[in-house]
């Protein structure tokens, strides 16, 4: 058996007739392209970062309201959540350790979890249905301790005592 080359198998003017049938399918993909080019764009970047965790589009937002995610070690952390959207959810639940907690609501879209007597460092993230949040990091910090403690006492002058070291 020999090898046959491209040329000799395909015949492009035989293979014309069929252009008319490629026509519709590239008129959609440019139409696509011009009409929301990320559509393509979007796509693509996540088969080209396959190992990568893409999120899926929520239909609201959630809004952590703390100011710092730091807190001391054996102290209680309030952690404070806004979802903002067309449609408020009836619960959240905040997952952290393997755990996942329904958080308590106030008002028509805050809600509000307490964090017990924390010892290490954690992450959190918030789910509402199917939907999961990108997750938060909270930082525990040792308990500041006071090693030295000195005073300088200036007394007044009618007193007539020296200032101390």
């Amino acid at each position: 058996m020999k090898p046959v080359q491209f040329k000799q198998a395909v015949s492009y003017i035989e293979n014309r007739k069929y252009l008319k049938y490629a026509v519709i399918p590239i008129a959609i993909v440019l139409l696509f392209f011009i009409i929301s080019p990320q559509i393509l764009s979007q796509s693509t970047y996540r088969i080209v970062s396959h190992n990568r965790y893409f999120q899926a589009e929520l239909p609201f937002q959630f809004n952590l309201l703390n100011d710092s995610l730091k807190t001391i070690k054996n102290q209680d952390f309030d952690v404070k959540l806004k979802v903002k959207g067309h449609t408020i959810p009836d619960n959240v639940y905040i997952n952290y350790e393997g755990k996942e907690f329904m958080m308590t609501r106030y008002g028509t879209d805050l809600y509000t979890f307490t964090l017990k007597n924390l010892l290490s460092n954690l992450t959190f993230r918030f789910r509402i249905d199917k939907y999961n949040s990108s997750p938060f990091d909270l930082m525990v910090l040792p308990k500041p301790l006071l090693m030295k403690f000195l005073v300088k006492i200036t007394y007044p002058p009618y007193l007539k005592k020296n200032p101390t070291p």
